[in-house]
C-alpha cells in the first residue's frame, strides 16, 4: 500500500531536482516578463516613429523661423534700421511704420488745409 522510497534517491538528487525545479520556475518568470515586454514594442514603434516625425516637425519649424527671422533683419537693415535681432528688427519696423503713418497724416492734413 505505502510506497517504498528508491534506493538511489539520496537527498543530493533530491536537492538537484528542487534546485533544478527552482531554476525552471525562474526561467519561466524571465520569459514572461520578456514576453510582457515584447507585446508592447508595437505600441513604441509607434510612438517612436511620432516622436520622431514630431521632431521633424519641429526642427523644420524652428529652420523656417530662422529663415524668416533673418529675411526680417535684412529688410530691417535694407531700411537702415538696427537688425542685431529679429525682435530688435520687428521692433524697430514697428515704429518704422508709426512715423510713416504719423507723416502721412501730417501731410494729409497739410493737404486738407490748403484746399
Amino acid at each position: 500500500m505505502g510506497r517504498d522510497t528508491p534506493s538511489d534517491l539520496s537527498d543530493d538528487v533530491v536537492a538537484q531536482s528542487l534546485q533544478a525545479f527552482d531554476g525552471y520556475v525562474a526561467a519561466c518568470a524571465e520569459r514572461a516578463v520578456i514576453a510582457q515586454q515584447a507585446r508592447r514594442r508595437p505600441d513604441l514603434e509607434a510612438a517612436l516613429t511620432q516622436r520622431h516625425e514630431l521632431e521633424s516637425t519641429h526642427a523644420r519649424a524652428v529652420a523656417d523661423r530662422e529663415r524668416r527671422g533673418g529675411a526680417l533683419r535684412e529688410f530691417a537693415s535694407s531700411l537702415g534700421l538696427s537688425a542685431d535681432s529679429a525682435g530688435a528688427a520687428s521692433d524697430g519696423l514697428r515704429r518704422w511704420v508709426a512715423a510713416q503713418e504719423a507723416k502721412r497724416e501730417e501731410s494729409v492734413k497739410r493737404r486738407d488745409r490748403r484746399t
